[in-house]
């Protein structure tokens, strides 16, 4: 399997951030591509030290994966279980055991190997962490810069 792409390692450090801080519930979604509704990733701390990480499941995805990608994220570790109160994918993830860069990446390498997302997609991620804000602020400064 490749690489990430170089672009995507601030959408790493931003989900590290989030992961890394403990916020109790965020989703950060994605615009752009050929989808009318387009992909997100989301987290849900749990009881004890457990994250529950979540990637958009057809029911919502619009337009929803092929059959191979949807192969991708099952290859990629992700489930999902229809007869679940979830229609997403999911991953329950021990906390003392992958630091929030290594879970940054799988949610990444879902949204980059599943999803297609590349470079030209524009994200939000809610609810705001002002740390992360001010690094997605100077995200966007320096590319409007480069684009000059």
């Amino acid at each position: 399997m490749k690489e990430i792409p170089q672009y995507l390692r601030p959408i790493i450090k931003v989900l590290a951030m989030y992961i890394e801080q403990k916020v109790d519930y965020f989703t950060m979604q994605f615009a752009g591509g050929n989808y009318e509704f387009g992909p997100y990733v989301q987290a849900l701390h749990e009881h004890g030290n457990i994250l529950l990480i979540e990637a958009i499941g057809n029911e919502y995805l619009e337009p929803p994966l092929s059959e191979a990608k949807q192969q991708i994220m099952l290859f990629l570790g992700w489930r999902f279980n229809a007869a679940s109160y979830s229609p997403n994918y999911s991953q329950f993830i021990d906390l003392s055991k992958q630091s929030p860069v290594e879970i940054a990446i799988i949610m990444v390498k879902a949204l980059y190997f599943a999803y297609g997302v590349d470079e030209s997609y524009e994200f939000e991620i809610k609810p705001t962490l002002e740390s992360a804000r001010l690094f997605i602020e100077h995200l966007n400064q320096t590319k409007e810069k480069v684009n000059e």
